[in-house]
């Protein structure tokens, strides 16, 4: 015969640190290659546009940083699928 108490006993899990730390690396490695881009990214839009005038250099810049970050969620999306199958 079986105790409720026996039932309802929580065991403890390990913490699986192996896979923690995987993730944890990805995590790190997709923020810093999001975000090494923005100090370099009114010099490259500068190099790329030579054109154009300094007080339109922030909306070609952040016209960049967001395409960088669109392509980035379409990827995800892109990846997302075909890690279900």
């Amino acid at each position: 015969r079986v105790r409720w108490a026996e039932m309802t006993e929580k065991k403890a899990t390990p913490l699986p640190k192996g896979q923690m730390l995987v993730v944890g690396l990805v995590t790190f490695a997709n923020f810093f290659g999001m975000n090494v881009i923005f100090p370099m990214l009114p010099f490259m839009t500068h190099d790329f546009f030579p054109h154009l005038e300094k007080s339109q250099l922030g909306f070609y810049a952040g016209f960049l940083a967001s395409s960088y970050h669109f392509g980035a969620f379409l990827g995800n999306l892109i990846w997302g699928r075909l890690s279900d199958k």
